[in-house]
């Protein structure tokens, strides 16, 4: 499940690939040479977008088991002040046969740092799916990391990205009603 509310307070990043992939963001190739693309139109598996009208995708279109492993990574966010920071994104790995590829979430906290894994997405996920991982470590210099692994599946896609505070639902006190009238 996914936390939304109060989307205008403490958003540190949001992005949907409507422009591409953001020269902010950058691409390491783990194994092999696959590289994550931005799609767009009348796109499947699974149809269409999470938001707006353009994702990312991680796929092999070679029919061809490589085991490909491509990383892209968002820019250095500092969540120093975030209160409790979440990553909200949408995301999808639908299977070919009984075949599908993987997604792992890392984080790091420094730009030369180990990944460290937050979540894995090991099974098959036909239709789009919006997940909330809260983030631990946080730092000045925090990084995210979306690591897809080819196993001849019809691909990765991820799209609404997001990395924000957490939403805050304090108890209300001190109520006052003033005017109150009966009918």
């Amino acid at each position: 499940t996914a936390l939304s509310a109060q989307n205008d307070l403490g958003n540190v990043l949001t992005e949907s690939f409507e422009k591409g992939i953001p020269s902010t963001w950058t691409q390491e190739q783990v194994f092999g040479d696959f590289q994550w693309t931005v799609e767009s139109g009348s796109v499947t598996r699974p149809n269409g977008v999470a938001d707006g009208t353009h994702r990312v995708a991680f796929r092999n279109q070679s029919r061809q088991t490589t085991g490909a492993i491509t990383r892209l990574i968002s820019p250095v966010m500092d969540l120093s002040n975030v209160f409790q920071p979440i990553l909200c994104f949408a995301h999808a790995q639908d299977k070919w046969t009984g075949d599908f590829d993987t997604l792992r979430v890392y984080y790091r906290t420094s730009a030369e740092g180990r990944w460290i894994e937050l979540k894995k997405f090991d099974q098959h996920i036909a239709q789009w799916q919006r997940d909330t991982i809260y983030l631990t470590s946080v730092t000045k210099t925090y990084q995210i990391a979306f690591e897809a692994t080819d196993r001849l599946g019809r691909g990765v896609v991820i799209d609404n990205v997001e990395v924000r505070s957490t939403p805050r639902c304090d108890t209300p006190y001190a109520l006052m009603i003033s005017g109150m009238t009966s009918k």
